[in-house]
């Protein structure tokens, strides 16, 4: 006879006091005891020790370090001010009240009176979650695709006001659009660009732009490195950490971006000695996207670090300076 229990709710955190750590490399691995914090580390992370081996077999740590990071200058072509604006999780739906948005997209086209400093943003990163969880309509999924052909999708609203949305906006400056976890595309890391066919109003635009996620690029010679969030939701399930800006520390100090994966989140399987997580260079803007609140950081003046609010809920988007990354 089969017995059905109850559902195992999901759980926010993983991490349980007798956890410990172990440190390895091709050849053996250790576990470490002495000044470190189990619950302040996660899997995956790039870290080195100084101490000594225990007749117990433990490695007693003295003393914990990660890789010196590797910053890249600040051009210093120009003392105008030009900046790059950062906005996450729209969270649209059929029932979404738009006019934080269109106001949003109305000062990026200079049309709410500060069009001095509209005209000298240069690029809008759209950092994922632009559709809410809302907008998966499940049921259509797990049915077969002849008994859905003539069922209209929840998510097709929402894009076709995003598109609106995004068109506008790239009429005035470059457009770059990653995917996020509610977006349509695939889920696991690193996420593909998102099809423009979905888009076909901001398609025709050569502003619009469909990056992947992480994305990585340059600008006015400044490196710029930043997730959608799904790094940092899944390194608080799994360590002791709460604040964000804390955790996207944690991630530079150690130079790679999701070090969880392919754990506890989901990647695409990698070949050889790649790992397209792994940062070679400390960017000179690192940011994390969808985050409860806005945090900012700037630890030296070749570096800044941004963890970009969701905005349905904090109605807040995010200006960066490039002359002085503030």
């Amino acid at each position: 006879r089969r017995v059905h229990g109850e559902p195992i709710p999901p759980r926010e955190s993983f991490i349980d006091e007798t956890d410990c750590i172990f440190i390895e490399d091709l050849s053996q691995s250790l576990q470490l005891s002495g000044n470190i914090d189990p619950e302040l580390l996660c899997n995956g992370l790039v870290i080195g020790v100084v101490g000594h081996e225990t007749n117990t077999g433990f490695f007693h740590v003295d003393r914990m370090f990660f890789p010196a990071p590797m910053y890249s200058p600040i051009p210093t072509t120009s003392s105008e001010d030009r900046y790059v604006l950062f906005v996450s999780g729209f969270n649209l739906s059929e029932h979404s009240n738009l006019t934080s948005i269109q106001l949003l997209s109305s000062f990026v086209c200079g049309d709410l009176g500060a069009s001095h400093l509209a005209s000298k943003i240069l690029r809008v990163i759209v950092c994922g979650n632009s559709l809410s969880s809302d907008s998966i309509d499940k049921a259509a999924h797990s049915q077969a695709r002849y008994l859905s052909r003539k069922v209209q999708l929840r998510s097709l609203l929402p894009i076709n006001i995003l598109d609106n949305i995004l068109c506008r906006m790239a009429m005035s400056c470059d457009i770059d659009f990653m995917p996020g976890e509610y977006d349509p595309g695939t889920r696991f890391l690193p996420q593909q660009p998102c099809n423009r066919l979905m888009f076909p109003k901001s398609a025709q635009l050569e502003s619009f732009h469909c990056v992947t996620n992480p994305y990585e690029f340059e600008i006015d010679g400044l490196h710029v490195v930043g997730c959608s969030g799904q790094n940092i939701r899944d390194i608080k399930q799994n360590t002791s950490l709460t604040n964000n800006l804390d955790i996207l520390k944690l991630t530079q100090n150690a130079s790679i971006i999701c070090p969880t994966a392919p754990d506890t989140l989901p990647c695409f399987p990698m070949s050889g000695d790649q790992d397209l997580f792994v940062m070679e260079k400390t960017p000179n803007i690192y940011f994390a996207a969808n985050c409860e609140q806005l945090d900012f950081e700037k630890p030296c003046e070749n570096n800044s670090m941004l963890c970009v609010p969701e905005f349905a809920t904090s109605k807040l988007a995010t200006l960066v300076n490039l002359k002085d990354l503030s």
